[in-house]
């Protein structure tokens, strides 16, 4: 191995786990987590994820599924330091520090806290990232069909690990371009490599959603998020949806200035690219084609955070599905790179040092927070499950009503008033008609088995409760009993 690759190897292992060192020592389970690591399920098919279920259960020696945590997200790490090399090599000629911290802008966008919070799905949310940018700016010295059929695949692979990944697949392929017409390629090779990108896509679209997706999709929720939409309207309201989503980072005005600051970079990256390619190449039609595609390539990159997601009837408005900014953060280190590494060649992570650092900061801070919610939560459910023993609760006769929301721990509290974006990320499972906050009750033994009423189950419930059915007023919680229902009224502090 080449002195450079082991520097590389050194310096993003280091960045990268360091920067994701307290979600790996996190014993908090999050959402899915909660029934898989009591019932050992992966069911990642039905939601038209089928090599997410052979690689977890590849990892977990067959089925059940079990907590073999931090091992996932570890791999999940390792996948990005490995991607980074790639990345490195592709923009960077593979200098050290500078393909480091790609790999370390890769991990860190903000919104992937989330994915990288799941103890059993961190792993094929990162092989997908991983082989979405592998697919986009790889090319080997092949015949143009190979190529096709190579990044085909992978983007098929992509699809089958996790749909919304798709989207770091088409922001590479922009930034690849970008790189492309700075690099000076010929017009020729610039429409071969675009051309060959959009095709492989489109293949891979096609094999996904004829031969994989309408075969293994079932289950009401699975459907509904899956079917496509073209209204006008309802695109709009989406894009406008996920756009209220991402802003909230910027609610905190530290991550507000400086992302103006990086952004107003790579604005002024992308013209210069385009005005020098203009100068070199004339003013021909398909130069100034090329130019503006690079003048609108910063805008591109932002709508490729939502990306396909605004094509569906029923999109997961959540943190996780917005994977898509990890092409901007590596896209802004890209163009500070670009704009001032003639200066001084170490100056890009100088400038870079003050995101890092603030992104750093949010992640640890988010990690300190889950784990005091996660310990208020365990502490609820002790108690709940005391009291309901207390109360003669019958888990064959009697259903459990749960209303209103888990009250937030202090510290967790005082994060979110300083990172509004927490309030996103950190999630209170004890809610009013959430499946996951029955699991969340089965974690003690006493209630397994205890599952969610239906509708007309929690109707009957809030039409009869009268105050003088309470029997039991906790601090964070009170107890009526109305017949066969244990009412449990949650008492939230925001």
């Amino acid at each position: 191995m080449e002195k450079k690759y082991q520097d590389y190897l050194l310096l993003a292992s280091i960045f990268c786990f360091f920067y994701a060192f307290p979600i790996l020592i996190s014993d908090s389970y999050y959402i899915d987590d909660l029934g898989r690591s009591i019932r050992g399920f992966a069911h990642w098919t039905a939601n038209g994820r089928p090599a997410a279920d052979e690689v977890m259960i590849f990892l977990n020696a067959g089925m059940p599924l079990t907590d073999t945590s931090p091992l996932p997200q570890m791999l999940a790490v390792a996948a990005f330091v490995a991607i980074g090399a790639l990345v490195g090599k592709v923009f960077f000629d593979g200098r050290p520090l500078i393909s480091a911290l790609a790999a370390l802008s890769l991990i860190c966008s903000p919104y992937l806290l989330e994915n990288l919070s799941y103890k059993f799905d961190a792993l094929t949310m990162a092989l997908s990232i991983a082989l979405a940018i592998c697919a986009a700016i790889f090319n080997l010295k092949s015949p143009i069909a190979v190529n096709v059929a190579l990044k085909s695949l992978l983007v098929v692979l992509v699809f089958s690990l996790y749909q919304a990944s798709v989207n770091i697949y088409i922001a590479f392929c922009v930034i690849l371009f970008v790189h492309q017409v700075r690099e000076n390629l010929s017009e020729k090779a610039l429409f071969k490599a675009l051309s060959q990108s959009i095709l492989s896509l489109l293949i891979a679209f096609v094999i996904y959603s004829k031969l994989i997706a309408k075969r293994v999709i079932s289950g009401t929720y699975s459907i509904e998020h899956s079917e496509s939409t073209f209204d006008i309207s309802t695109i709009i309201s989406h894009l406008i949806s996920y756009a209220q989503l991402a802003l909230t980072l910027f609610e905190n005005s530290y991550f507000r200035y400086l992302f103006a600051f990086y952004l107003l970079i790579a604005v002024t990256a992308t013209l210069l690219i385009a005005v020098k390619y203009l100068q070199k190449s004339g003013f021909g039609a398909l130069s100034l084609i090329i130019a503006s595609l690079v003048v609108l390539a910063p805008l591109l990159i932002i709508l490729t955070v939502p990306g396909s997601l605004i094509f569906l009837k029923q999109p997961v408005f959540s943190p996780r599905t917005l994977v898509g900014f990890v092409s901007l953060m590596f896209f802004l280190l890209f163009c500070t790179h670009s704009l001032f590494s003639t200066i001084h060649k170490n100056i890009t992570p100088v400038l870079m040092l003050p995101l890092f650092i603030l992104l750093t900061s949010l992640a640890y801070s988010y990690s300190a927070a889950l784990n005091k919610q996660w310990e208020l939560e365990t502490y609820l459910t002790r108690r709940i499950s005391e009291d309901l023993n207390s109360l003669k609760y019958d888990v064959k006769k009697d259903k459990v009503i749960m209303l209103g929301k888990e009250p937030y721990a202090a510290v967790t509290l005082n994060s979110i008033n300083k990172f509004p974006i927490l309030a996103l990320l950190i999630q209170r499972h004890l809610v009013q008609q959430w499946v996951w906050g029955y699991v969340a009750l089965e974690h003690n033994v006493f209630l397994q088995g205890t599952k969610m009423p239906s509708q007309k189950d929690f109707d009957i419930a809030r039409a009869q409760l009268s105050q003088k059915d309470q029997v039991l007023d906790r601090d964070m919680y009170s107890i009526s009993e109305v017949g066969i229902y244990k009412v449990i009224m949650l008492k939230e502090n925001r």
